[in-house]
């Protein structure tokens, strides 16, 4: 059981570093998506990582209590582009290039409204 969560932490922290290292708490630091999956921000410099808590699947996630502009962000796993727009209801949509299925606690790089700049160096793990 202790090998399973040290295991899980390691890869965790091995794909999503970015989110965590270096990173403070986002004003808003708390969401659910609608499949009431958890989720956390945080900041760093220009960018906010959004983490999804636990094993999403599917290719779109709807998130609720969020507010997140219609932009483009990175899915730190692997690099591919996410799409995040607005619903009817104003909750911000992220649509992904991948299914998410076997990815536990997705972290995505989002840019904070500003200059324009990359917010992640893909495949590198570093914002």
């Amino acid at each position: 059981m202790l090998l399973t969560v040290r295991q899980t932490l390691s890869s965790f922290a091995h794909t999503n570093g970015g989110a965590v290292y270096g990173s403070r708490s986002y004003d808003d630091p708390q969401g659910e998506t609608t499949d009431g999956l958890q989720v956390r921000t945080t900041r760093k410099d220009d960018s906010l990582a959004v983490v999804v808590v636990g094993n999403p699947k599917g290719r779109r996630l709807t998130v609720k209590g969020l507010e997140l502009a219609d932009t483009r962000g990175t899915l730190l796993a692997d690099g591919s582009p996410v799409t995040l727009t607005r619903g009817a209801d104003g909750d911000p949509i992220l649509e992904f290039a991948r299914d998410l299925a076997g990815i536990y606690s997705p972290a995505i790089a989002v840019p904070l409204p500003g200059p324009s700049r990359p917010c992640y160096a893909a495949g590198t793990n570093v914002w």
